[in-house]
């Protein structure tokens, strides 16, 4: 997640059921995520909406990243779970009341985000997706990170996503995003 205007009104458009997400599964995280980008605001946001607290685990394939997760002051805080892992061949177990991949679809390859579609649709959480509308070149080279898939609104629909695009005015002059979602 990020401090992006899209967050709150992706969780505004969506109107899950927060009660519902018991257990949370973030897929990927990057030194960054809870610096710089943010990425605590879902946590927060979960929890400020709930009865109690929700647990969270966090799946991080590049290992280094990993390695900061675990060290992570917030990780502690928050006493989240962290997996080594890639969502790509981890079987998710059906324990999840949601399932979050905020600004990482686009890591993988369009048949790998098809495939992770359909292992979706075998659980029964409600998923949410965002990530940058379009083409969007990024590669970071110490982690071989890079953008492999182009985010499009016929690729969520092909998958009944609901979807919601934001432009320039919501993200500071930066490129449009995209948020996609599917409640079980």
């Amino acid at each position: 997640m990020n401090d992006y205007k899209e967050s709150p009104l992706t969780f505004k458009a969506i109107k899950g059921d927060y009660e519902k997400w018991n257990k949370v599964l973030y897929i990927g995280w990057h030194p960054n995520t809870f610096n710089v980008w943010n990425g605590d605001w879902f946590i927060k946001h979960i929890n400020s909406n709930r009865n109690k607290n929700a647990e969270i685990h966090i799946i991080e394939r590049y290992v280094p990243y990993f390695e900061q997760l675990k060290n992570h002051p917030l990780t502690k805080q928050y006493n989240i779970t962290c997996i080594s892992g890639d969502i790509i061949d981890y079987d998710i177990p059906d324990i999840y009341g949601l399932i979050i991949w905020w600004h990482g679809p686009e890591h993988v390859t369009e048949e790998q985000l098809k495939n992770c579609f359909i292992k979706f649709e075998k659980l029964n959480s409600d998923i949410l997706l965002g990530g940058p509308l379009g083409e969007d070149h990024y590669h970071e080279h110490c982690s071989g990170d890079q953008h492999l898939c182009i985010l499009t609104e016929e690729l969520f629909e092909n998958y009944n996503y609901s979807y919601k695009i934001f432009d320039r005015k919501y993200r500071s002059n930066q490129d449009p995003h995209i948020s996609a979602w599917k409640l079980k």
